[in-house]
């Protein structure tokens, strides 16, 4: 499964790539943490981006910490 590539951006309660919604956040009020929610809906691309991109290769990263990485990875690529 392939996502939309980032960068995506929140415009109330639109998220946005360029021109494009990719997806709208549905809810009775905006609130707050209704904003909060759709930032990190729009911050997605680059969180993944991020954790695809740590390596481990001295084995210097905690175990506990490891598997929070590849299930986070799994569950944003529909693997999980």
């Amino acid at each position: 499964m392939k996502h939309t590539p980032g960068p995506w951006r929140r415009v109330n309660h639109l998220i946005k790539h360029g021109p494009d919604y990719v997806a709208i956040v549905l809810c009775e009020q905006f609130t707050k943490e209704d904003q909060a929610n759709a930032d990190l809906i729009a911050a997605a691309p680059e969180l993944l981006e991020a954790l695809q991109n740590i390596e481990n290769d001295d084995n210097s990263i905690p175990a506990a910490i490891w598997e929070l990485r590849n299930n986070a990875i799994n569950k944003a690529t529909g693997q999980s």
